[in-house]
C-alpha cells in the first residue's frame, strides 16, 4: 500500500457524518439504526498553500496516479493511527511564479 507523505496545511478541516437509517412513526416517535458496521466515517478538506512547483507537481502526480480509486494510506492531522483514504477531487490553483496551492478532498475508506 502506497503511503502519502506530504503535510497538510493547518487550515484544513474534518468533517465526520454517521451513516444512519431514520424511521419516523406517526405519534412524533423516531428511530435511528446504523448503517453497516462502519458507519461512522470521515472526510477531509486538505490543502497545501504556496508549496514549490516540484512539490506542488509531486502532491498532484500523486493524486493522479491514483485516478480517484485507488486508496492510499495517510495519517490525519493530530491523529496517530494510519487509515486508508482516497482521493476523490483536488484543485491546483496557480499563486504566483515560484509556488501552487492544492487543494483536495481524502475520503476515508474500509477497506482489507
Amino acid at each position: 500500500m502506497t503511503t502519502f507523505t506530504y503535510t497538510v496545511d493547518f487550515s484544513s478541516a474534518k468533517r465526520t457524518q454517521p451513516k444512519i437509517s431514520n424511521i419516523q412513526f406517526g405519534d412524533g416517535y423516531a428511530q435511528r439504526i446504523a448503517q453497516g458496521i462502519n458507519n461512522v466515517s470521515s472526510n477531509w478538506s486538505v490543502s497545501f498553500v504556496n508549496r514549490t512547483l516540484e512539490e506542488a507537481t509531486e502532491i498532484e502526480n500523486f493524486f493522479i496516479a491514483r485516478g480517484g480509486t485507488e486508496s492510499f494510506d495517510w495519517t490525519p492531522p493530530r491523529e496517530e493511527i494510519e487509515i486508508k483514504v482516497v482521493c476523490t477531487s483536488w484543485e491546483r490553483s496557480f499563486s504566483n511564479p515560484v509556488s501552487d496551492t492544492i487543494r483536495a478532498t481524502f475520503e476515508r475508506v474500509f477497506e482489507p
